[in-house]
């Protein structure tokens, strides 16, 4: 059974139980995500495909083992992708060669402003300290060329900080802050919100058929300067 325990820790804290976790997870994370139901993510992606020139350099926030949006990215765009989990991006460059990965903490890691066209974050925000979503949104409006673009799920619940004691067999750390204030953070970085979308995902686990229904905001958001013209 699960056990939700509320509570803000320290990032370091963050950093480490959302690493190994994933670490620990290895391929049954793989599974359990196959098994989600509703996922609008492919849909997404071409969104991107639609809005960002092929050969842009496109930046994935929480890329995870690449087994999903990444490979298709790679075929089209120079992807460079970060995630916490050492063990996931070492799957991930097997994966995907032509990629680059890099583990990191994008709270933290270091580009030059400018330095992608797109960005895309799936299911990885709710991993961040709620106090660290409005300066993560600040530094992709930095990351972005003028008129880039960021294409994210965020979660629409307001529960806070928190850890799942164990969620596929982990200790979890999740938080959300709200549809809400989500487009507010992201508006007050600088980035231009052009299309929201609330979408119900079904969450299967493979191993026991237990499942839980979540919504997701879904966002399309422009970088600033100048817009390029794009069939959304």
């Amino acid at each position: 059974m699960s056990e939700w325990v509320e509570g803000s820790l320290e990032s370091d804290q963050v950093r480490r139980i959302v690493g190994s976790g994933y670490d620990a997870m290895g391929e049954r994370f793989d599974r359990w995500a196959d098994a989600t139901v509703g996922s609008p993510r492919d849909e997404y992606v071409r969104r991107l495909f639609d809005a960002v020139p092929a050969g842009e350099p496109v930046l994935e926030i929480g890329c995870g083992s690449g087994r999903r949006a990444t490979g298709a990215l790679a075929e089209r765009y120079a992807v460079t992708g970060i995630d916490l989990s050492s063990g996931q991006i070492v799957r991930a460059r097997e994966r995907i060669p032509t990629a680059t990965f890099l583990v990191g903490d994008v709270t933290e890691i270091e580009f030059e402003p400018g330095s992608f066209g797109g960005i895309v974050a799936f299911y990885m925000m709710n991993h961040l300290p709620a106090e660290a979503h409005a300066s993560v949104y600040r530094r992709v409006a930095d990351w972005l060329r003028p008129g880039g673009v960021f294409i994210a799920n965020l979660p629409m619940s307001d529960a806070g900080d928190g850890v799942e004691k164990r969620w596929l067999g982990v200790p979890m750390f999740f938080s959300s802050v709200g549809g809400r204030v989500n487009l507010e953070l992201l508006r007050a970085a600088g980035l231009d919100v052009v299309d929201v979308q609330v979408i119900s995902e079904v969450e299967v686990d493979p191993d026991d058929g237990s499942s839980e229904e979540h919504d997701w905001q879904w966002i399309v958001a422009r970088g600033k300067g100048t817009t390029r013209t794009a069939c959304w």
